[in-house]
C-alpha cells in the first residue's frame, strides 16, 4: 500500500512518504508516482530501477527474438548468468574480437546485442571468424534506460558517448555496429516515435509485440 492509501485507512498519521521524512527530504505525498519514480531513497531507487530495467530488457529481448524468428543470434545482459552458457555471458563475446580480450572491463556490456550473422540456435564460436564473401557483418547494440520526459535527449547522448570507444573497436574488427538506445520515460515507460521506428525497422519488432511492449 502507498502512504496515501495507508493514511486513508488510518494506518498512519499523514499521507507523506515516511522514508523521505525520516531522511530529511521533506514532505512528499506517498502515491504510486512517488513510489515508482520519485522516492530519492538510494535503496528504493536502486531496487526500483534495477527491477524495472531488467523487466524492460527481458520484454524487448523477447520482442526482438520473436521478430527475427530464429534468423539471428540475440544476446541479453540482465544479470541472469545462471541461465547462460559461458560464451554468452558477455553480450560482446570474445568471438567478436580478433585478439584475446584479457580485461573485459574495457568492453562495455550492452543490454542486448543482435548478431544477424549467426542463427539463433548456433553456438557462438570461440574465435573470430573473418567475413566470407558478401556476408553481413552488421551487429546491433541495444541500451535500455529510464529517465524523465525532459531528460530523454540528454540520456541518449550519454549512452552514445559511453559506447563511442566500443563502437570504434568493433569497427576495427570489421563489424558494422549500430547503437540503438531505448529511452523509457516516466513511470509509464513512454518512448519516442523515433525509438518505435527503430524497434520496428532495425530490430524486426513486429507491431503486435510492440503493442505488448508499450502496454
Amino acid at each position: 500500500m502507498t502512504g496515501k492509501q495507508r493514511f486513508k485507512c488510518k494506518m498512519q498519521k499523514t499521507p507523506h512518504c515516511t522514508i523521505c521524512r525520516l531522511e530529511g527530504r521533506g514532505d512528499h505525498i506517498s502515491d504510486v508516482t512517488h513510489i515508482l519514480g520519485g522516492c530519492a531513497n538510494p535503496g528504493m531507487r536502486s531496487l526500483h530501477n534495477n527491477k524495472r530495467h531488467d523487466a524492460a530488457v527481458d520484454t524487448i529481448y523477447h520482442a526482438i527474438t520473436h521478430g527475427y524468428s530464429g534468423s539471428a543470434k540475440v544476446l541479453r545482459d540482465t544479470g541472469k548468468e545462471v541461465d547462460q552458457v559461458l560464451r554468452e555471458r558477455h553480450t560482446l563475446p570474445q568471438y567478436m574480437f580478433r585478439e584475446q580480450v584479457h580485461d573485459r572491463r574495457k568492453v562495455k556490456r550492452p543490454d542486448i546485442v543482435v548478431i544477424p550473422r549467426l542463427p539463433a540456435q548456433a553456438d557462438i564460436p570461440t574465435t573470430f571468424q573473418p567475413r566470407r564473401g558478401g556476408e553481413s557483418m552488421k551487429v546491433v547494440l541495444v541500451e535500455v534506460s529510464y529517465t524523465n520526459l525532459t531528460n530523454m535527449n540528454n540520456r541518449a547522448q550519454e549512452k552514445r558517448r559511453k559506447y563511442e570507444e566500443t563502437l570504434t573497436l568493433l569497427e576495427a574488427q570489421g563489424w558494422e555496429p549500430e547503437l540503438i538506445t531505448v529511452i523509457l520515460a516516466g513511470t509509464l515507460g513512454e518512448i519516442t516515435i523515433g525509438t518505435r521506428k527503430a524497434l520496428q525497422e532495425h530490430l524486426g519488432v513486429r507491431k503486435e509485440s510492440l503493442e505488448k511492449l508499450l502496454a
